[in-house]
């Protein structure tokens, strides 16, 4: 539940509308600024799925986008969007520091598009059939559901 604590200059249920208007702003500087003055316990999300249209974030961007958040004093960590059990823990400590402290993250969890990022996207043409099959072979929710058989084979077995 967002406080008044939180952003001083609001009555709680004006910065409860406020907040609403802000949970899906897409992440631009402008986003981190308008944070910054207000301090808003939010937790900041970009999906990086390693292309920005049909461009690789490599060729179109230097480092880790959430480091940006440096410059905003603000918490931020890099997450394997591919690990479901990383996610859930790094995704609990931003909660925790906005619940608890009224704090901002920004969090930026790496995972992988299998599709263009249209129906006109011809991704064959900036990314290879392997790289695609990589990260097919990493893909999260086969590996969850690997890690769970497991955990019931060994439940099973200690019963």
């Amino acid at each position: 539940m967002l406080s008044a604590q939180a952003i001083p200059s609001y009555a709680p249920k004006q910065a409860a509308a406020h907040f609403n208007k802000l949970e899906c702003f897409c992440f631009t500087q402008q986003t981190l600024k308008a944070n910054e003055s207000r301090r808003m316990p939010v937790v900041f999300v970009i999906e990086n799925n390693g292309y920005s249209m049909g461009t690789s974030q490599a060729r179109s961007s230097a480092g880790e986008l959430a480091k940006r958040a440096e410059g905003y004093n603000m918490a931020w960590d890099v997450i394997n969007g591919h690990d479901v059990y990383e996610v859930r823990a790094k995704t609990a400590l931003a909660l925790k520091r906005a619940h608890e402290e009224s704090k901002p993250t920004v969090l930026e969890i790496f995972t992988y598009r299998y599709f263009g990022h249209s129906l006109s996207d011809p991704r064959t043409e900036y990314r290879t059939k392997d790289e695609e099959e990589a990260w097919k072979a990493a893909d999260p929710i086969a590996r969850l559901a690997a890690a769970q058989a497991a955990l019931g084979k060994a439940a099973a077995g200690q019963a």
